[in-house]
């Protein structure tokens, strides 16, 4: 018995489509219970898909975030992820900050001014948050140690004039 096989063309419209539908009930489901309260299997069944579908497109529940995230400009917009994306940097500054102020205790440095060490911390921070999303999306990471060295030597240099 002979196989009917779709057309190409039709096979990958019907991808497309499967895929949107997850990412659109994500979306729903992140909305109304938020990430920790949304199994993949609500999202599939908001979907009308069968659950390995998900898996097949996102092999990750992160991974259907990460993809909501970078593909639907309402997500980073929605006032709720908005939020917690505002906690989390103002959660992360802060320990950078405490880092640094530790690190530089008890040294015979001459201490760098606040706004220094507020520039210290927000740079390695931004470093800390590209190398979380960088490996999440590709799997590579930044050296955090060299970076953080060289912040280190610069909040021992004498501050360089900026002209802009």
């Amino acid at each position: 018995m002979r196989r009917r096989v779709k057309p190409a063309g039709r096979r990958s419209e019907q991808a497309a489509a499967s895929r949107e539908r997850i990412l659109d009930a994500a979306v729903e489901l992140f909305s109304e219970s938020g990430y920790d309260g949304t199994p993949t299997a609500r999202i599939a069944e908001r979907a009308e898909i069968p659950k390995g579908l998900v898996f097949h497109y996102f092999p990750t529940k992160r991974d259907v975030l990460v993809a909501v995230v970078a593909e639907r400009s309402k997500a980073s917009t929605h006032p709720e992820v908005r939020r917690r994306l505002t906690q989390l940097h103002a959660e992360a500054l802060r320990r950078v900050r405490r880092a640094i102020d530790a690190a530089l205790e008890g040294t015979r440095v001459r201490p760098p001014s606040q706004p220094q060490r507020d520039a210290a911390a927000a740079a390695f921070t931004s470093a800390l948050l590209h190398d979380l999303h960088l490996h999440q999306l590709t799997g590579h990471a930044i050296d955090l140690r060299g970076i953080a060295a060289l912040i280190a030597r610069g909040l021992q240099a004498p501050a360089l004039a900026v002209t802009g």
